[in-house]
């Protein structure tokens, strides 16, 4: 386990305890804010029309940093499906700026984007 891990963790000592204190809540406050937008792993979906796109543009995504998740088959306009992570700043500029790269490289490769997801840390 790291130390995101271990941050985002809530304790069950600390869930037992009622009422909470004033310092625990502003401690609890306090570490929602500070550890809510620390890198995370951001996993992408892409879909192509062709074997062959999906595979130059995971080609491509590799090159800029994303790890290879998992690949789908299905039945429809885009049956070709890939899902790259990387780790990144989870601040809205900086998955916008992804989600513009991968949806630029998808164009290119007459794909689609379809979206993100990531692990939540503010639960």
């Amino acid at each position: 386990m790291n130390v995101q891990q271990v941050l985002c963790q809530p304790t069950r000592d600390w869930q037992a305890k009622a009422p909470a204190s004033e310092a625990e809540i502003r401690l609890l406050e306090w570490r929602k804010a500070t550890f809510s937008l620390l890198p995370r792993e951001v996993q992408h979906w892409v879909y192509f029309r062709s074997e062959p796109a999906r595979l130059c543009s995971e080609m491509l995504q590799l090159q800029q940093g994303f790890r290879f998740v998992s690949e789908s088959s299905s039945k429809g306009e885009l049956p070709f499906g890939i899902v790259v992570a990387r780790t990144q700043s989870i601040e809205q500029d900086s998955i916008d700026r992804t989600v513009i790269e991968l949806l630029n490289l998808s164009r290119r490769f007459d794909g689609d984007y379809d979206g993100s997801e990531n692990a939540n840390c503010d639960q």
